[in-house]
């Protein structure tokens, strides 16, 4: 019996489906946890960089012409 035949067995292909929806649930149960990290990790970066866009436009367009002042830059009486 060559393997295209095993495989033709309507047993042969139940007992398979079965064991890898076993193995599919049980990867997918571990990873769970890490999925989720992974999202929440994107999400909280996309905020991040679309605050330093903002940030950003606000100083191209002069907005923190003081900012020096809060963030000890080069003062006059140096």
């Amino acid at each position: 019996m060559d393997i295209a035949e095993w495989l033709k067995n309507e047993d042969i292909q139940r007992n398979f489906r079965k064991a890898s929806n076993a193995v599919v649930a049980a990867i997918y149960n571990e990873m769970y946890i890490y999925i989720w990290f992974i999202c929440i990790y994107n999400i909280f970066l996309l905020v991040v960089v679309v605050i330093n866009l903002y940030l950003l436009v606000r100083m191209w367009r002069g907005q923190f012409a003081n900012v020096e002042k809060y963030i000890g830059g080069l003062s006059d009486s140096v």
